[in-house]
């Protein structure tokens, strides 16, 4: 199972995943006064009093669910189409993680506000790759064990 490059590819997506919900997403300033909201996976601070405010968590649930989806794709070693359709589930869920993204940022522009990715703003855009390349591997891997099976 490890043995495999496509294991350590899910693997890193994973832990990315997990890194992309701990940090913060972007800093949304105002032009005016410089305070503003964080911008988070779960939720949205105010970071002129500190409130939190919840209407982000689509991009949390996206998030979270591309975790287990990407730890039961390592599992399922022995079943190469389905782990190559689960990583394709992922690359479509992280697709609609930067849709939403987009149109939360989208809906903050009327409270004139600046939108600051910060890094962790990127960690999705890397796990669409690793999980672009995993499955690459995973079919080519499929292709050999075929090939192996035709000239027994």
């Amino acid at each position: 199972m490890i043995q495999r490059i496509q294991t350590i590819y899910i693997c890193i997506a994973v832990v990315l995943g997990i890194l992309s919900i701990i940090f913060p997403i972007a800093y949304l300033l105002n032009t005016g006064m410089g305070l503003g909201h964080t911008l988070f996976n779960f939720w949205l601070k105010d970071n002129a009093n500190g409130i939190v405010g919840f209407t982000v968590i689509p991009l949390f649930i996206l998030q979270v669910t591309t975790i287990p989806v990407g730890l039961y794709s390592i599992f399922k070693y022995n079943n190469r189409p389905f782990q190559a359709r689960l990583c394709l589930l992922n690359i479509l869920l992280l697709v609609l993680w930067y849709t939403f993204l987009g149109y939360f940022v989208w809906a903050m522009k009327p409270n004139n506000e600046q939108f600051q990715p910060l890094l962790a703003v990127s960690f999705p855009l890397i796990e669409i790759i690793l999980y672009s390349i995993a499955r690459k591997a995973i079919w080519k891997d499929e292709k050999l064990v075929r090939s192996a099976n035709r000239i027994r």
